[in-house]
């Protein structure tokens, strides 16, 4: 049997599957450690009630993804004005965003580029 989907597991490792997503779901993720990011909210899919803390719809969701199975992913800031060293490394490719200097990025381009001419 042929199962597609992306498979979300109970805890960061591979022992024991709670269930299957479409692969339209997205995820707001928490961090990720042993190649899986935990689960932090599930949108543009139903999500079932064993996903759900305190079967609440408006309470986090739970549960782990393989990283390998997502397309692309972000995770939300551990710290702001800190540098935060990973648990674990994270592939980046060429012309990846990651991150943002701040609100005097535009001016330090525009004074650098007057310095120039």
């Amino acid at each position: 049997m042929n199962v597609k989907g992306i498979a979300v597991y109970k805890a960061a490792d591979d022992k024991q599957k709670l269930t299957y997503l479409p692969l339209t779901a997205t995820f707001e993720l928490d961090g990720q450690e042993n190649g899986y990011a935990k689960i932090r909210k599930i949108k543009d899919c139903h999500v079932p009630n064993l996903l759900k803390e305190n079967g609440s719809s408006d309470a986090p969701h739970k549960g782990y993804v393989k990283v390998t199975s997502l397309t692309s992913f972000t995770f939300k800031p551990e710290k702001f004005n800190d540098i935060v060293i990973l648990k674990s490394p994270t592939a980046i490719s060429s012309g990846d965003f990651i991150g943002y200097i701040g609100h005097n990025q535009l001016k330090k381009i525009v004074l650098t580029s007057l310095f120039k001419s």
